[in-house]
């Protein structure tokens, strides 16, 4: 919102946009401006002045954010019960998953530097 005078007239005067620029943001008696929009990356208020016609009053730019917080349901359980396996055919299986990764990159697996000799403990 651009202009010469932004004029602060409501108890709690709403701000939903982004830029609020002006030469003069002036605030009645008792007056605030309450920056609403909390989806954007910055909200900026710039004024070469600030007037407050009654300074002695509860005057100011103010925040209203939801801090409540979300409430999410509990996952589904699975539709078929998690197969268990011991531990040395899950080791097994990520082995020959991470070796069939390595090797579309062109790396060497474990097995293929047994081979040439060339793997290291």
């Amino acid at each position: 919102m651009t202009g010469d005078v932004y004029s602060v007239s409501l108890r709690r005067q709403p701000f939903n946009g982004q830029i609020l620029k002006a030469n003069i943001i002036s605030f009645q008696a008792a007056t605030s401006l309450v920056l609403t929009n909390f989806n954007l990356p910055f909200i900026a208020v710039v004024a070469e002045t600030i007037k407050f016609v009654d300074p002695h009053t509860n005057n100011g730019i103010i925040t209203e954010a939801n801090w409540s917080p979300t409430r999410y349901q509990p996952p589904n359980p699975p539709s078929t019960p998690v197969e268990f396996q011991d531990p040395e055919t899950l080791r097994r299986q990520i082995v020959e998953m991470v070796e069939g990764e390595a090797a579309k990159f062109g790396h060497a697996t474990k097995n293929e530097l047994d081979a040439r000799g060339e793997r290291r403990s």
